[in-house]
């Protein structure tokens, strides 16, 4: 009689786990109606499965419990609670693959002697501490990721529900397993490199389009950023023409005075004031590409403002075959690293950014140097912060250069960090 109690408390427990835990799993809140249909369907399902248990024994309910259980406790998730059809079979096949933690339990149990009331109490024991488990660190994460699209949840979704479907061929609806039938003992691993294989390939498709989006985020933010800059630039030149112009007549005045008293000197040296003034509300041209002129502009006022030695050399056309994010993408990144670096040095180390663009044969060659304070660490050919933060500046150039079927190549060597690119 005792025995026949803890068998019921263990299939009664197995069968809530298994409705409550895909229930964590779909974001199912235990609100009052939520409750109340899932209990419902406890209700109905465990009658149903103790009805069978008296007409038809054990076995047979386990060969049918898919389509007694799993399969009316999808449905169930699809009508009653709106979930997608992908979304609530994942959730089942997890939850019957989270009870598998208690069947080792109770195994390990049978192996050491201990049959009966015991293993079913441990066995009742583990599944209750796995659904405490579940319910605090792993519900949450997981109905998370039950939530994105379908074809996300490919990665997620093949380990449980391969793993549900191979369990019952070798385990329930025969004994290929337990009998050491050398293919299903050998199918184990093959299942699980398959699995592996598909994980990583699907999965870092996944990360590469995010990283892809990411990027191009980026990117649009940092060109937008250079636009306001490039208009500040504009709106401080306009307002500086505007104060030359209202004091033109005064500039005037003067130098007609230095001229009648024969102070031919000082006129001179008044009208290279006046156009030296004229000049700085100029936007230095660096080379005929538009594009490059405003990235190189934008960063005009850091270089002053830090006393770096800015040198170039650009040999490039007004059209080139980059589009005008990529090439913001890498210049700006070479430039905000290199301003970075040299901009930490104490006064009176020499500050100093070499840049280099060429366009040749059809190829566009870019090149940056300029010294560093502590020589970066490498892993393999890309150096790597020990910053959470930083990093990502190296890491987007190569992302972009790669996109776009080049090469680049990072060093440091003799005080000199050097990036350079071919396009």
């Amino acid at each position: 009689m005792i025995d026949l109690i803890f068998e019921m408390i263990r299939y009664v427990l197995t069968l809530s786990f298994g409705i409550f835990t895909a229930a964590l799993f779909l974001d199912i809140r235990a609100e009052k109606k939520s409750l109340q249909i899932l209990f419902a369907f406890f209700a109905i399902d465990g009658i149903l499965q103790g009805a069978l248990y008296y007409s038809v024994g054990f076995s047979e309910i386990v060969a049918i419990y898919p389509l007694i259980t799993h399969l009316p406790l999808v449905l169930l998730f699809i009508i009653a609670f709106k979930k997608r059809i992908f979304a609530a079979t994942i959730s089942v096949t997890a939850a019957y693959m989270s009870c598998q933690i208690a069947n080792w339990m109770s195994t390990i149990a049978i192996t050491l002697g201990m049959e009966g009331v015991t293993e079913d109490v441990i066995y009742s024991l583990s599944l209750v501490m796995t659904f405490i488990v579940i319910l605090k660190y792993v519900a949450e994460p997981i109905a998370g990721l039950l939530n994105k699209p379908d074809k996300s949840l490919i990665t997620f979704g093949i380990i449980p529900i391969a793993y549900y479907v191979f369990d019952y061929i070798v385990t329930i609806y025969t004994e290929l397993l337990y009998e050491g039938n050398m293919i299903a003992v050998e199918f184990s691993p093959l299942l699980l490199c398959i699995l592996y294989i598909v994980f990583c390939a699907t999965y870092f498709k996944q990360y590469e389009q995010r990283q892809e989006v990411d990027n191009r985020n980026r990117l649009v933010q940092m060109k937008f950023e250079h636009s306001k800059k490039e208009i500040e630039t504009i709106k401080r030149n306009e307002k500086d023409l505007a104060l030359i112009r209202h004091d033109m007549r005064h500039f005037l005045s003067v130098l007609s005075e230095y001229i009648d008293n024969g102070e031919t000197d000082k006129a001179r040296d008044y009208i290279y004031d006046v156009v030296e003034s004229l000049d700085k509300t100029t936007r230095k041209k660096y080379c005929s590409n538009e594009n490059i002129n405003m990235i190189l502009s934008c960063y005009e006022s850091y270089v002053e403002e830090n006393n770096i030695d800015f040198q170039y050399t650009l040999q490039v056309s007004a059209e080139i075959a980059i589009s005008d994010v990529d090439m913001t993408s890498i210049l700006s990144n070479c430039l905000e690293n290199a301003i970075k670096e040299v901009s930490s040095f104490d006064e009176g180390k020499p500050r100093k950014i070499e840049l280099k663009i060429i366009q040749k044969n059809e190829k566009l060659l870019i090149s940056m140097r300029n010294p560093y304070k502590v020589k970066p660490k490498f892993i393999g050919d890309m150096p790597v912060s020990c910053n959470e933060d930083h990093g990502y500046g190296t890491q987007s150039i190569r992302y972009t250069v790669e996109k776009l079927n080049g090469n680049c190549q990072f060093s440091a060597d003799k005080g000199q960090f050097t990036v350079q690119i071919i396009l």
